[in-house]
C-alpha cells in the first residue's frame, strides 16, 4: 500500500510484491475479473490487473481482501453476521454510488467495508462489547458511539478510522470512516453536498438503510435521523431510491452478493 502511494510507481515492484502471496493473487485476479468490475477483456496477470483497474482501483481492493484475511483468525460468534452485513451493505454503497452518480463504484465499496472495521477490534478486546451495544440500541436509546465511549473510552468509529490510515487508504474514505456517525455535524453544510467524504458517509447511511429493508431489519430511530440528512447532502428524495430497492435486493441474492459474503 505504501508502494501504491509514491509519486515514482513501480508497477512492475507492485506486481511482484502482490505475486509473492499466491492467496492474495488469485483473490485479486478472481475479483478483478468479477462481474462487480465488469473489465471488458479478463486479466490474465497482476500486472494486467493493475493496469485495467488503475493504481488506487487495485490499492482498495487489496485492503479489502487483506481485511478479511486478518479478520479470519478472530474467532467470535458474531463475526458471520458481521460480515454478511459488511459485504452486503459494501455491495449495496458501490450500486447506489454508480446509480447516483456520487462516487466510482470501488471508493464506495472499500468505504463501506472498512467503516465498521473497528467493531470487530473491540469485540477482541473487551468482552462484554457486544451485550453494551446491545443494551444501547435496544433499551436505553443510546447512540452506539457515545455508550462505547462511556464504558471503553473509544468508539468503533475512530479505531476504523486509524486501521484504515495506518493501511494508507485515502484521507477521503478514513475521514469518512471517522465521521460516518457525525451527521449532526455534516447537516445543513453547504460544504457537504460537494465533499466526497460526506457523499460517502451518506452513501454508506442509505445503504445501510436499504439493506435493512432486504433482510427486513427494523430500523432505529439515529438511523432515521441520519437517513434524512443524507438524503439532504446527496440530493435525492426517498420515492427516487425507493424503485432501486427491487434492483438491490437481486444484487444481494445473486452469485456476487453470495460470493461477497
Amino acid at each position: 500500500m505504501a508502494e501504491v502511494r509514491k509519486e515514482d510507481t513501480d508497477l512492475n515492484h507492485i506486481s511482484h510484491l502482490i505475486s509473492k502471496d499466491v492467496g492474495l493473487s488469485a483473490a485479486v485476479l478472481k475479483t478483478a475479473n468479477s462481474q462487480f468490475y465488469g473489465l471488458r477483456h479478463k486479466a490474465k496477470s497482476i500486472h494486467g490487473a493493475l493496469v485495467a483497474l488503475g493504481l488506487g482501483c487495485t490499492a482498495n481492493l487489496i485492503a479489502g481482501l487483506m481485511l478479511r484475511r486478518v479478520f479470519a483468525s478472530i474467532n467470535h460468534p458474531a463475526m458471520e453476521q458481521y460480515w454478511d452485513s459488511t459485504s452486503k451493505i459494501g455491495l449495496t454503497a458501490a450500486f447506489l454510488g454508480r446509480e447516483l452518480g456520487v462516487t466510482d463504484i470501488n471508493k464506495a465499496h472499500t468505504f463501506a467495508m472498512f467503516r465498521d472495521s473497528g467493531t470487530p477490534l473491540l469485540m477482541c478486546k473487551f468482552p462484554d462489547y457486544c451485550k453494551t451495544v446491545n443494551v444501547a440500541e435496544t433499551e436505553d436509546g443510546q447512540h452506539v458511539t457515545d455508550a462505547e465511549k462511556a464504558r471503553y473510552g473509544v468508539d468503533h468509529a475512530s479505531v476504523g478510522a486509524n486501521l484504515a490510515m495506518s493501511w494508507y487508504l485515502p484521507e477521503d474514505i478514513w475521514q469518512a470512516i471517522q465521521m460516518h456517525h457525525a451527521h449532526e455535524d455534516l447537516a445543513g453544510s453547504e460544504k457537504a453536498a460537494r465533499d466526497v467524504t460526506a457523499k460517502l458517509v451518506a452513501l454508506g447511511t442509505l445503504a445501510d438503510c436499504m439493506f435493512r429493508t432486504y433482510r427486513k431489519i427494523g430500523s432505529h430511530r439515529h438511523l432515521e435521523c441520519d437517513e434524512e440528512v443524507a438524503f439532504a447532502i446527496l440530493g435525492v428524495e426517498r420515492h427516487e431510491l425507493e424503485p432501486l430497492q427491487p434492483d438491490i435486493d437481486r444484487l444481494l441474492r445473486s452469485e456476487i452478493g453470495r460470493a461477497h459474503v
